[in-house]
């Protein structure tokens, strides 16, 4: 896949043809995706729902932000434990798939749980799992009489969200030129997130890169640690630099605010 290509063009996708969406491709797609990088093991299960409508009809109100479920053609589901090293594979694994659903020109959209449902009960899971994430994919409905209103959302640049050896200290595009991170800061800055708020943070030392999260921002900031992960580790990739990652819960020369939450630690 050229990551760097797709990083800068794909987008969610609200609304959908009802073309058949090739099955096999999916079963494909989601054996690759059981391969794909991760944090940690942790035990994930990946279910293809191919009655999209039905699925909606029996879900809308129990899955999506507060419980709105988007009709689409089919769904990828994610059942895992509800704990930080499971949502963090589940983010980076769910935002692959919905990669290679674009290199196949299939369209997609993050769906979230909703909190407070029980849904071992309702999909008849072992009570240990639940419903970590949702895709909603199929062929985009732009349609003669309606014109696609879709944009990629706009995102912050990397000197507002990276910075110099200690939070707070905002870094210079000059500094990221000089580490070579400059163009794989920009196209991390593509990452989606829920509201488009774009709640993580870096802070880049002499040999490390450590993330963190805005603990207020309304989101999970497990499944979204994920996302941006992937989005840093293959945006790497793209530039031709090898990007390893372990979870990181303390950092004694960071110093995070109270607000902010260190998840992971990047190393070269």
């Amino acid at each position: 896949m050229n990551y760097e290509k797709i990083m800068t063009e794909i987008k969610s996708v609200r609304e959908f043809k009802k073309q058949a969406v090739d099955s096999n491709l999916l079963s494909l797609i989601i054996k690759e995706a059981e391969k794909a990088g991760s944090i940690n093991d942790s035990e994930i299960s990946l279910s293809i729902v191919e009655d999209g409508e039905k699925f909606f009809n029996d879900y809308d109100g129990k899955i999506g932000y507060f419980g709105k479920l988007i009709k689409a053609p089919k769904y990828i589901l994610l059942f895992g434990k509800n704990d930080e090293n499971t949502k963090l594979k589940c983010g980076y694994m769910a935002e692959w798939m919905r990669f290679r659903l674009y290199d196949n020109e299939l369209s997609s959209c993050w769906i979230s749980a909703t909190e407070g449902v029980n849904y071992s009960d309702i999909f008849s899971i072992s009570p240990e799992k639940t419903l970590v994430a949702c895709i909603g994919l199929g062929y985009e409905y732009g349609g003669v009489f309606k014109k696609n209103t879709d944009k990629k959302a706009e995102r912050k640049g990397p000197v507002e969200f990276v910075y110099d050896s200690t939070f707070g200290n905002v870094i210079t595009w000059e500094k990221l030129s000089q580490m070579g991170l400059e163009e794989v800061f920009y196209l991390a800055k593509f990452a989606p997130s829920w509201g488009n708020k774009q709640p993580w943070s870096f802070v880049v030392t002499e040999k490390d890169v450590y993330l963190l999260m805005e603990k207020s921002s309304g989101s999970d900031l497990d499944l979204e640690a994920g996302i941006i992960a992937f989005y840093f580790m293959k945006a790497g990739e793209a530039k031709g630099i090898s990007v390893n990652m372990m979870a990181c819960n303390e950092a004694d020369q960071i110093k995070a605010p109270e607000n902010q939450e260190i998840k992971l630690k990047f190393y070269f």
